[in-house]
């Protein structure tokens, strides 16, 4: 029998709060872990004792510290020391990769947004990502992205080749499809946040989310005299001066009726979910988006742009809307939360859809195969 395959990954962005990224790498691994025995896995961050709570056990899984939890420090110093030390194979980076190559790359690039909407992020921002990006994705033994759309973004903006390009398609966690018991919930988050009804969004607060936009829409509703709440989960990350003047700008009841919530653990945003009468997701752009999934998983109703990432969204149907069209996302705060919309039968169709299309399962063999693909080629007959 050959020797496992040794597997890095790097996991720091656990050492934070909720983040994107960390969806992906433990919906993935999560279950590759579980499919490959023929892998040697080496999970690493900073904080490992928290790791080792997001990942199954096994003599196969292994769990190795940072020294600091620098993001300089990692890149340049601690992963090729832990590389060498361990006979590393393959490691896994998301979008930016170590200077010192050591072993093969797999780099994933979620998506490139910042040249596709230049005008939402700062100019050192673009600069700093497209040079570092671009060099992480020509380093790369393997390059991965999670949908068509960011493909295609690599293709027009770094001239990467097509077929060099491959899709580990991103899915949704298990436990979303896995009964929630809603009165609960709804318990449980007025307990800890005293929200009534409410209307959720999850995202980082920045201009290509469109917080501005869904502000406005939400005052224009009058959903606030009704006694309902827009609640916004997540963090400021850059300038946003158009969502500073959209709250400044609400009359006083308005602006009350709007909660601003950060630092939210997995299972409460669960919770969050369930007990919310509508997920809106109004973004206008994504490399991926997957609240909106993680919602209708939970047969929570859902409006959601229907841009970028989210044009495959299509299972939405009427709740799948331009995001620049402020008019539209007002009629559909409206709609989103009667009855019609709500309908068990249409939430229970749209759950099926998203199970069958986005699962880490499947993912996780799609990766598997690249990573044995490669290393038959890279050994030889």
């Amino acid at each position: 029998m050959s020797k496992p395959i040794r597997l890095f990954v790097d996991c720091h962005v656990f050492d934070g709060g909720y983040h994107g990224v960390r969806s992906v790498i433990k919906g993935l691994y999560g279950h590759l872990i579980q499919q490959a025995d023929d892998i040697e896995f080496f999970m690493a961050a900073h904080d490992i004792e928290n790791l080792k709570k997001e990942f199954p056990t096994g003599k196969r899984v292994h769990y190795i510290q940072f020294n600091s939890p620098s993001s300089y420090w990692r890149l340049a110093v601690d992963i090729p020391r832990l590389i060498t030390a361990h006979k590393i194979d393959y490691s896994h980076f998301q979008y930016v990769c170590p200077p010192i190559k050591r072993g093969r790359y797999i780099v994933t690039i979620h998506d490139i947004l910042f040249r596709e909407f230049p005008e939402m992020f700062p100019l050192s921002y673009r600069i700093s990502k497209g040079a570092l990006f671009r060099w992480s994705a020509n380093r790369a033994d393997i390059l991965t992205t999670g949908m068509v759309y960011s493909q295609g973004s690599l293709v027009r903006h770094f001239g990467i080749g097509e077929s060099r390009i491959k899709i580990v398609p991103y899915a949704v966690p298990d436990r979303y499809f896995q009964p929630v018991d809603k009165p609960e919930s709804q318990r449980l988050v007025e307990e800890n946040h005293k929200l009534g009804k409410y209307i959720l969004y999850i995202s980082r607060v920045e201009p290509r989310k469109n917080h501005h936009r869904l502000v406005a829409a939400f005052e224009a509703s009058g959903l606030w005299r009704q006694g309902y709440k827009l609640v916004l989960v997540g963090f400021s990350s850059v300038s946003y001066p158009e969502y500073d003047r959209a709250i400044a700008d609400l009359p006083p009841e308005c602006g009350q009726a709007i909660i601003l919530l950060e630092h939210i653990g997995e299972e409460e945003i669960i919770h969050l979910f369930k007990a919310a009468e509508l997920f809106v997701y109004p973004s206008m752009g994504e490399g991926g988006g997957l609240p909106p999934l993680e919602a209708a998983a939970l047969e929570v109703p859902v409006i959601c742009s229907n841009t970028t990432a989210m044009e495959e969204y299509d299972f939405f149907g009427k709740g799948h809307f331009d995001p620049a069209d402020q008019e539209k996302l007002t009629r559909l705060l409206v709609e989103g939360v009667s009855e019609s919309f709500r309908a068990p039968q249409r939430l229970a169709e749209i759950k099926r859809v998203v199970q069958e299309r986005y699962s880490w399962s499947k993912s996780a063999q799609v990766l598997h195969k690249l990573i044995v693909e490669d290393n038959g080629r890279r050994s030889g007959p």
